[in-house]
């Protein structure tokens, strides 16, 4: 019976794909609180299967920059449960800043992670994500800086989920 529970809890493992980040330092922290189980193991390991679950439904948050380059604004999103919407939010949330600016368009998409935008002289703009609001500004920052030289700073970051 033991044996049963663990294919299944490993079967839902790889049911739910790739993990992220955050699904990771869940499912660490789901492993941990159940390793060291006193009373039936079926039970515990059931109870570890469900709180891996709730770690697969929490760890979709998506979000989006979107600039103008001709209006020079920019919209943003974050925390949505799927990439599309914080998309369309972040072109939204673009075009009511400016409503001239028709062609916002989206530059970065991230999923349980940060984005960030950098701007420059002379239109000068170069976006990024990463793994910490840090390493997206950094990156950002190389992008922007071969269109801007110096000028280049950070104007807008942004994270989804657990960051």
């Amino acid at each position: 019976m033991i044996t049963a529970i663990r294919l299944l809890v490993l079967i839902a493992m790889v049911l739910i794909g790739a993990p992220s980040p955050s699904w990771a330092d869940c499912a660490a922290d789901c492993s941990a609180a159940y390793r060291s189980c006193s009373g039936n193991p079926d039970t515990c390991l059931g109870q570890q299967g469900v709180c891996l679950n709730r770690c697969s439904l929490e760890a979709e948050r998506h979000g989006a920059i979107a600039y103008s380059a001709l209006k020079q604004v920019y919209g943003y999103s974050f925390d949505y449960g799927a990439p599309r919407p914080a998309a369309d939010a972040a072109v939204a949330n673009c075009r009511k800043e400016n409503k001239g600016a028709s062609d916002c368009k989206v530059l970065v998409t991230f999923r349980n992670a940060c984005g960030a935008l950098a701007l420059g002289n002379n239109g000068a703009y170069g976006s990024a994500w990463g793994l910490s609001q840090r390493e997206a500004a950094n990156k950002a920052l190389v992008k922007c800086r071969p269109y801007g030289g110096a000028s280049c700073k950070i104007e807008r970051q942004v994270c989804s989920g657990a960051r």
